[in-house]
């Protein structure tokens, strides 16, 4: 299974910059928490049951839209 790596700003909790944050995600961990959103999304612009809609598409604008890199195994 694949893993993709990007940031996201930390804050504290006056919402003062603390840096960067290294997120780390596998596949499934993308199709769990970004799958019910994209796919409401992709129905509401293209209909229910288009052929655009499917879990690989999810996981490439997933990984576009974070800025993702995949974790390449060494």
């Amino acid at each position: 299974m694949k893993h993709y790596t990007w940031q996201e700003p930390d804050f504290d909790e006056d919402d003062n910059y603390l840096g960067p944050v290294t997120m780390v995600w596998s596949e499934q961990d993308i199709i769990e928490s970004y799958w019910p959103w994209w796919k409401n999304a992709m129905i509401a612009k293209y209909g229910e049951g288009h052929e655009l809609i499917t879990k690989e598409n999810c996981i490439e604008d997933f990984v576009v839209v974070h800025w993702a890199i995949e974790v390449k195994d060494e």
